[in-house]
């Protein structure tokens, strides 16, 4: 794949206020980078991070889910540099640190640290034969690390196409590339995890993805408006982020592929509700109950996934709601992906709160969002009721909690001039 190149007015719209604000963080990351390494960067990257519509933990278990690329992103400025060498300065991490590529396997000390995923990124595309050398980057990130939208993934997607574009050859599809980025997370970052998030950061824009065959998802585009005009999408950030949970989400994995083999089969796209339901008995004994649930929500979900599709490709708005809402619930109550810790349950209570503001006549949408258990919550409304929500959330979460986010259509890109 050739790497896209756009105008900042392509990827953040023709807002004054802000693409002004845009071309300000460009020239703050271009003085950064001048003068930590003394020359002006070779070329500046973005890359998004992703919103889950619909879809909540099932593409590990061959599922379908709807996910779009979303406004805020973490820009890249690179330069190549001849010494095998990866240099990191940036606005989102405490310190800076060099990384040689000489030794490419997985450290332990540097499990839940950037650098492994910097090293696990060059591995897999070394093993790919498709070259890497070394890099002197500024990160700039508007993707809050640890809110539910895949900062992770977007850096690991970030790194492959730097690497490939100042050294690589031959060509690198997205699909190639989200999985190099994906075994990164796992092997060497330490973080287990499906595809979805690097596949929507690769290709981007508003997607459907299929993982019925896990070697090659389906991946198609929706060309609708999204949101529709006079709607609007938004992220309730509860305070609670995902730092530290990683044994919460490998669970729902493990116990959804141990109910699927209990009954026969490798996944649960493989089960069907009505058997399911005839050896929920025995299953509750050999598994239990939170794994029964979680299995059911997993069905149900992807029942979900297909009919918001349907509902956003013939321009159904009531009913892709309805689909979101349904979508909340499950994940809350049969996923149980909202709290670990019974004194810090920011998910819960903001769920309970879009419940009663939406309820008291405003129509709406809201959902537990991405991996749950800490993180955001997504709403969607009409565009004068953001106002009353921000009202009602902020004082409970804090200034700046509720923040409107913009879809966007593109995936990685390099930026002209």
């Amino acid at each position: 794949m050739t790497m896209p190149r756009v105008t900042l007015e392509e990827l953040y719209g023709v807002d004054p206020e802000r693409l002004a604000a845009q071309d300000a963080r460009r020239a703050m990351g271009a003085r950064h980078f001048r003068s930590t390494y003394g020359r002006d960067p070779e070329a500046v990257f973005s890359a998004p991070g992703r919103i889950e519509l619909l879809g909540n933990h099932t593409d590990h278990q061959g599922g379908q889910v709807l996910a779009t690329t979303i406004g805020w992103d973490v820009l890249a400025f690179a330069a190549a540099n001849e010494e095998k060498v990866v240099r990191l300065h940036s606005n989102a991490y405490r310190d800076a640190f060099t990384l040689w590529l000489d030794d490419l396997a997985p450290l332990p000390e540097e499990r839940g640290r950037v650098a492994a995923l910097i090293r696990g990124v060059a591995a897999g595309l070394a093993a790919r034969g498709c070259g890497i050398g070394g890099l002197d980057l500024f990160f700039a990130s508007q993707v809050p690390i640890g809110g539910g939208l895949s900062s992770s993934a977007a850096i690991e997607v970030l790194l492959g196409r730097l690497f490939h574009e100042l050294h690589g050859s031959g060509d690198l599809s997205c699909g190639e590339l989200a999985r190099v980025a994906q075994d990164a997370e796992t092997n060497w970052f330490g973080k287990p995890c499906g595809l979805m998030d690097q596949l929507v950061i690769s290709h981007g824009g508003l997607i459907a993805l299929d993982f019925a065959n896990p070697d090659e998802p389906g991946v198609s585009l929706l060309d609708v408006a999204f949101p529709p005009p006079d709607k609007c999408m938004i992220l309730v950030q509860t305070g609670s982020d995902h730092e530290g949970l990683d044994a919460a989400y490998a669970s729902i994995p493990q116990e959804m592929g141990a109910l699927a083999r209990a009954l026969g089969r490798r996944r649960m796209r493989d089960v069907s509700q009505p058997e399911l339901l005839q050896a929920m008995p025995k299953l509750r004994q050999t598994l239990g109950d939170r794994a029964v649930l979680r299995g059911l929500h997993f069905l149900d979900e992807q029942e979900r996934v297909v009919r918001g599709t349907a509902a956003l490709k013939r321009g159904d708005w009531e009913t892709f709601l309805s689909c979101t809402r349904e979508s909340g619930v499950s994940s809350h109550a049969w996923l149980q992906s909202s709290f670990l810790d019974p004194e810090s349950q920011g998910i819960s209570l903001a769920l309970y709160l879009c419940r009663s503001f939406f309820e008291a006549g405003t129509a709406g949408g809201w959902r537990v969002h991405g991996g749950g258990f800490g993180g955001s919550v997504l709403a969607l409304m009409e565009s004068d009721r953001v106002e009353p929500f921000r009202r009602l959330m902020e004082p409970v979460f804090g200034k700046g909690a509720v923040r409107e986010v913009q879809i966007r259509r593109h995936g990685v890109v390099r930026l002209n001039g």
